[in-house]
């Protein structure tokens, strides 16, 4: 895919800056510098499409897919056991591609996570399948770890990193990453810190969150219809098989978009994988907000995933601390936090 913009939305600044430093403008103080402090530089490692994060749960290693798309941070049980997590099942289920499974739930008694401490962790638990053999990852590393930080999805720098979001930052300029910036609002639905953007899509305006669980960028079938996408595709040849969460491989085909605007980043000819699977805003010209299910599915009404081949093409920084998904292309690594 091609990608353009208009006028960069960030002004340059010396090369010489830490990605932790900002400049801002807030209503009493005009240009006053705002400081990010990081909490934590997660390395990452792709595999299988995903990214994973080693994090270290009753002192053993477990290596969990980076899923800005889940609320929470969830436990295969097979690893639950392998850690030492006791599970038991709740009343609810989780929710996602392929269907619904059965949630348990578990409390890690000792997390460490970077150089943060999460003791006493409350994580999910699933069947669900994250991969074959003994090398599949342990689980997904949820928003519930992430959402109250600015996160930095440094995936040319092979870095997820965590920022202290200082509210009073509301218009930062990010030093370390440099232009061309372009950004979007973010749409706060559940709290302050759930949020979905704008993309509009063949002139048509949706509603996406940042997926990093998922493998590819994908769509429902019922957002494909309203933008009269032929869905004859999934029983064409060549249509693929695609999984998430739930225990059903759903139905998809690769459909090229030739005009996708986020923000004031242009898109052109954006390969987007549609799913033969509804989503709950169906029914709505304009998916009115994102529910994300407490048990950890998090796709809620999105109209559309941004999954991990987007966070290739386009350097994501999901800044609450400006309200804004800021995005660099072409993307560069970061400079990390000393």
């Amino acid at each position: 895919m091609r990608l353009e913009g208009s006028t960069s939305f960030l002004k340059k600044r010396s090369k010489t800056l830490l990605i932790l430093a900002v400049v801002c403008t807030t209503g009493t103080q005009s240009q006053a510098k705002c400081e990010l402090g990081a909490v934590a530089v997660l390395p990452l490692q792709f595999e299988h499409g995903h990214y994973l994060v080693t994090v270290d749960i009753n002192h053993r290693a477990a290596r969990l897919i980076l899923d800005t798309g889940a609320f929470a941070t969830s436990l295969t049980l097979r690893a639950a056991q392998r850690l030492g997590v006791p599970m038991s099942q709740v009343g609810i289920e989780s929710v996602g591609i392929g269907g619904n499974r059965h949630t348990y739930g578990g409390t890690a008694a000792q997390m460490q996570v970077g150089y943060m401490n999460a003791n006493g962790m409350r994580l999910a638990g699933a069947n669900f399948a994250t991969g074959n053999g003994t090398d599949a990852p342990d689980g997904l590393f949820g928003m519930n770890m992430m959402a109250a930080y600015d996160i930095d999805l440094d995936i040319p720098g092979q870095h997820a990193i965590l920022f202290s979001a200082d509210g009073a930052c509301r218009q930062p300029t990010v030093g370390g990453i440099a232009p061309p910036l372009y950004a979007v609002k973010l749409n706060y639905v559940t709290n302050d810190r759930e949020a979905n953007i704008d993309v509009t899509i063949e002139g048509r305006r949706l509603r996406a969150i940042v997926d990093s669980g998922a493998a590819q960028t994908v769509m429902f079938r019922s957002t494909a219809r309203r933008l009269g996408v032929d869905i004859a595709g999934f029983t064409a040849p060549g249509h693929h098989a695609s999984s998430g969460i739930g225990p059903d491989r759903v139905a998809s085909f690769t459909q090229v978009f030739a005009n996708v605007d986020i923000g004031n980043l242009h898109i052109a000819n954006m390969p987007i994988e549609v799913l033969d699977q509804e989503n709950n805003g169906a029914n709505h010209e304009h998916t009115g907000s994102l529910l994300p299910d407490p048990s950890g599915g998090g796709t809620g009404y999105a109209d559309l995933l941004l999954g991990a081949d987007f966070m290739q093409k386009v350097h994501l920084w999901i800044s609450h601390s400006s309200q804004k998904l800021i995005m660099q292309y072409p993307p560069a690594a970061s400079v990390l936090p000393k």
